[in-house]
């Protein structure tokens, strides 16, 4: 299974090449990068075989405007005001939308998650209900991806006598998380450093070799708690209180 990768400003699009099973089903997602906040969500094909694509125009256009401004929390913090600036709608339609989009969807009589509901409100803002599933689908890809690379670089190296050894695997943050907590390194380090290796491919080396992450987790809750003792607390921080006192 491959994917095409084409950039365009700030827009990433990636379209599946081939299929990796008989009755597949092809869905091919398009990422939006938001480069003020980070953040970034899979659209997918199949969105316009959901209800959502009966509801006004409006609606579906506020709530793709929201998936591409989310937080890397799936939170959009956003005002109606600058939600309708944003998508070049009125207010007016946008709470509409907002009150649509947070409802349970009644189109559907099977049930459905979250009752239907694509939104929830949050105290910061507004909640995409399904973000989480869908980035971990796209990890899922991803993880796929790098595992045939490596596979591919394995056999190559095979081919050319170069004594590889066991075959490898792209680590789950399960498989993160349990080496973590055998190494003495916190939750908080273990995710960052899942997600950033997962976001940005590099459970392999250039040569296609997977690397030690055992080791570099290790190193990375090091370099965590070290950075954590070296900046300075701030007013919520007990270490300041005390000071004060």
């Amino acid at each position: 299974m491959g994917y095409e990768v084409v950039k365009k400003g700030g827009t990433v699009s990636a379209t599946r090449l081939s299929r990796s099973g008989v009755g597949e089903p092809l869905i091919e997602p398009t990422f939006y990068y938001n480069k003020s906040m980070s953040g970034w969500s899979p659209l997918w094909s199949m969105i316009v075989d959901s209800s959502l694509w009966s509801e006004p125009d409006y609606v579906c256009k506020i709530f793709v405007t929201m998936l591409a401004l989310k937080d890397g929390d799936h939170v959009v913090r956003l005002t109606a005001y600058q939600l309708a600036h944003r998508s070049h709608k009125t207010e007016a339609e946008v709470l509409e939308a907002l009150k649509i989009l947070s409802s349970p969807d009644k189109k559907r009589l099977e049930p459905q998650e979250h009752d239907g509901r694509r939104i929830s409100k949050v105290p910061s803002g507004w909640l995409v209900l399904n973000g989480e599933k869908y980035r971990e689908m796209i990890r899922g890809i991803r993880r796929r991806e790098y595992q045939a690379k490596w596979q591919k670089g394995y056999r190559e190296r095979q081919k050319n006598g170069d004594g590889v050894g066991s075959d490898a695997a792209v680590p789950t943050f399960e498989e993160v998380k349990e080496h973590g907590a055998r190494s003495g390194v916190v939750f908080e380090s273990c995710k960052s450093f899942y997600d950033h290796h997962e976001n940005n491919n590099l459970w392999f080396n250039r040569f296609g070799k997977q690397i030690n992450w055992q080791k570099k987790l290790v190193t990375w809750g090091a370099d965590k708690r070290q950075d954590k003792f070296t900046q300075p607390p701030t007013k919520e921080d007990p270490a300041w209180q005390k000071k004060l006192d």
